[in-house]
């Protein structure tokens, strides 16, 4: 038997009472006994008896409510619900109440008069495993809110009862008694009940087929049910709104729109609702026209709905399309919309906008056409790049350079001058008031391409490497201006540019305003004869380049005038010490450079004769890492050489001891920093068990040890036991229960990193082997 077996056996404990194993951790009782101590909770029955005792003696105090037998006379107020041809379900008060751990007592009670739910199923008073079948399936599907409580049977039937909390209707459909998943509904028989109690008839065939056709879509829909709806329903009806096409009026609709209830589980009506009736003129003779402009709608509707991004919000659910209806006077069929039709609908066309802008594309592309003649760039390409961006609805327009002023540069390369300006009037497309609106002394970003006059193609390819859509960008690109006198072309950014690329070279930060291309040609410009030695050199090189994240560690050659304090770890090989001037890091706070961390402490790794051995060191070398992500590998600052031995060493991150031991040196086999061979020496000293079989055998359990997680098996003194009670004997061996007064080893991984007792006073079972004190390596082996 491995050791982790024997520590999973070891987490059950033995009952003060009787014995058993059982999980309830927190108590020295089985939940067994206690419950025992309180009643008879016998069923009368071997079998379920069985059942119960095993599902109690496997609970732990984490699993709510503890399964268990009930007394028919604890269960008062039943009321039969359903009955089925399979089961009857009955709903019922359970005067004592179902037992659960409480974790401010510490013990278990119960909760008075809980309501519940009983589900007797029928004819299986004689079929008791057939029953606790059905019972071990709902156990394990049980959820956080329905569970089963336990079993019951009625004295004067025989019937079986299982014993359900009352959200048990929430899983379970009352009409047909099937079950569901819990956000579901229960389709068919929903779909039966709206049938019978809600649909309402045109008395036109296309019409009414139509209206069909949605029912089973949006019958189950929390949100709104598509359906005819008789005229006479609306009251006060005012005309607001008429062209060539519609009519618009104002109702009220008596019933209301249909909505299904989540917690009552059925379908409502929400009365005296105010809506907006939209007329389509002549539909009476246009039913085809009338149908397809309301499919149309529904469409648009239902592909919004698979859209993750649209969140729909107070105007999206009362702005929708409730149903149709017929002016019995006109016999113009009608649309019935929500409230807030104007709010989600186009004002020009009435197509749906979602609230989002005034204007629905079309319209907007529209408006946005009869404007391309006011301006041009008096080139035909980029007046063509910019319509195209328009059209796509992006704010980015031709800017005249005489809307900049305050204009400084700040930078300037091989390809382009970048300057910070002020733009006087920066026209922005207002969504909610479906119009242009001006935004005064905007502070923008200006990037001038050499010679961009003469190449136009290479400047718009540069422009389509920026983001346009500002919805998702940390940037806004407004557009593109010209200037006068080197027509020069440039483009316009909001003033986070820098925020997102490099100052020197333009392009896109990694992260923290640190340019990978940039730090890599400085690192270059700076390369130099370190070491005085070629291949040490080119490692420094090598390694320098390797960075792509400002959070990895730059490889330098360190001069060992800058360690201090350095003290021997292990013998002649690992030392720690004080780097004064320290590693350099990005600054990610304030500077955005890098700078130094003073009086770092460092670990020294020393490679004997490594200055005659250089293939060997360079190796050493590439197990460490300067890669930030690679959290699992010491990180290395760098290359030093002692000038008394001439010896190289390699200087590491502190957290070297969290991977190796301190001791010999080895890495650990885990993050806990546990060594066997160093922390398992001292345990094999100043013991033994009188007898060589038994002392063999616990150093050969101690030996199995692989993790500092393992139980470690010991010999352990008599005299170290208290309280020892029998608590059962049979043919070979005598169980006792007892009190271990020092408690098992542990091992501290936290601060002293070593085997210590910190579990005094464990309660522990006690196994006799009868006749054991003439063991045998056979009698051993058998006990493991």
């Amino acid at each position: 038997m491995s050791n982790r077996t024997l520590s999973q056996i070891f987490k059950r404990k033995l009952c003060e009472k009787c014995g058993r194993s059982h999980m309830n951790n927190l108590h020295d009782w089985c939940i067994l006994c206690q419950i025992h101590q309180e009643k008879d909770c016998s069923s009368g029955n071997e079998k379920i008896d069985y059942f119960i005792q095993n599902r109690q003696l496997n609970s732990n105090n984490e699993q709510g409510s503890i399964f268990e037998w009930v007394p028919y006379n604890q269960l008062i107020d039943i009321k039969k619900i359903k009955k089925y041809d399979f089961a009857t379900i009955y709903s019922a008060k359970w005067k004592d109440g179902p037992l659960y751990w409480d974790k401010d007592s510490g013990k278990h009670l119960r909760k008075l008069d809980v309501g519940v739910i009983l589900k007797c199923l029928h004819n299986l008073q004689n079929n008791i495993d057939q029953f606790l079948d059905v019972i071990k399936r709902r156990v394990h599907v049980t959820s956080d809110k329905f569970y089963i409580y336990g079993i019951s049977q009625n004295p004067d039937t025989n019937d079986y009862f299982m014993i359900f909390n009352d959200e048990y209707l929430q899983s379970y459909c009352v009409t047909c008694g099937n079950s569901y998943d819990y956000h579901r509904l229960c389709n068919p028989c929903l779909i039966k009940d709206f049938k019978l109690n809600f649909i309402n008839r045109s008395g036109n065939e296309k019409v009414d087929n139509f209206i069909q056709g949605r029912l089973s879509k949006s019958i189950l829909d929390p949100v709104y049910i598509f359906e005819w709806i008789p005229y006479n329903q609306f009251n006060e009806i005012k005309e607001i709104n008429k062209d060539e096409c519609f009519a618009f009026y104002s109702a009220e609709w008596k019933d209301g729109p249909v909505y299904f209830d989540m917690n009552y589980k059925k379908h409502l009506r929400m009365s005296d609702a105010k809506v907006v009736l939209k007329y389509l003129h002549d539909s009476q003779n246009t039913i085809d026209q009338f149908l397809n402009e309301v499919k149309q709608y529904l469409n648009y509707i239902d592909n919004m709905s698979f859209d993750k991004e649209i969140e729909f919000d107070e105007i999206f659910e009362e702005s929708l399309l409730y149903g149709i209806s017929q002016n019995q006077d006109t016999k113009n069929y009608f649309m019935i919309f929500g409230n807030n039709y104007f709010d989600a609908h186009c004002i020009i066309c009435y197509k749906y906008t979602g609230g989002l802008t005034k204007l629905c594309k079309q319209c907007q592309i529209i408006y946005l056409k009869k404007n391309f003649v006011t301006w041009t760039s008096k080139n035909e390409k980029i007046d063509n790049f910019i319509q195209e961006k328009q059209l796509e609805f992006l704010p980015f327009e031709w800017i005249p350079y005489n809307q900049f002023y305050e204009v400084k540069k700040v930078n300037e390369n091989n390809l382009a001058i970048v300057y910070l300006a002020k733009w006087k009037e920066y026209l922005y497309w207002d969504g909610p008031d479906g119009k242009y609106s001006k935004n005064l002394n905007t502070s923008v970003t200006l990037k001038c391409f050499h010679n961009s006059q003469n190449n136009i193609d290479q400047l718009l390819n540069e422009a389509e490497k920026y983001p346009f859509h500002y919805y998702h960008c940390i940037f806004e690109f407004y557009g593109i201006s010209q200037k006068p006198d080197t027509k020069d072309y440039l483009m316009v950014l909001d003033d986070k540019y820098f925020g997102t690329y490099c100052v020197i070279c333009g392009e896109k930060y990694s992260g923290y305003k640190w340019c990978n291309l940039c730090q890599i040609n400085h690192l270059k410009e700076n390369f130099t004869n370190w070491s005085g030695n070629e291949k040490i050199n080119e490692i420094i090189q090598e390694t320098q380049l390797k960075i792509n994240n400002p959070e990895d560690m730059i490889f330098e050659w360190i001069p060992f005038s800058q360690f201090s304090n350095i003290k021997q770890i292990i013998k002649s090989t690992i030392y720690s010490a004080i780097w004064e001037n320290g590693p350099l890091h990005w600054n990610t706070q304030k500077d955005k450079k890098y700078i130094r961390q003073p009086s770092k402490k460092v670990v020294l790794k020393y490679l004997h004769n490594s200055q005659n051995v250089m293939d060997e060191f360079l190796n050493e070398i590439k197990q460490y890492t300067i890669n930030f992500e690679e959290r699992k590998i010491v990180s290395i600052y760098g290359i030093s050489q002692d000038k008394n031995t001439n010896n190289y060493l390699v200087v590491l991150n502190d957290e070297y001891f969290r991977m190796y031991c301190e001791i010999c040196g080895e890495k650990y086999p885990d993050d806990y920093t546990w060594c066997k061979s160093c922390h398992m020496r001292d345990l094999f000293k100043d013991w033994t068990s009188g007898n060589k079989v038994i002392d063999n055998l616990i150093q050969e359990m101690q030996l199995k040890i692989d993790s500092s997680h393992d139980i470690l098996f010991e010999w352990i003194p008599y005299n170290q036991f208290d309280e020892i009670n029998e608590i059962g004997k049979g043919g070979f061996a005598t169980v006792y229960s007892a009190k271990w007064k020092s408690g098992p080893l542990r091992f501290n991984s936290y601060n002293i990193k070593k085997y210590v007792r910190q579990q005094p006073n464990m309660t522990v079972a006690l196994k006799c082997l009868h006749d054991s004190q003439n063991i045998t390596n056979k009698l051993v082996y058998f006990w493991i």
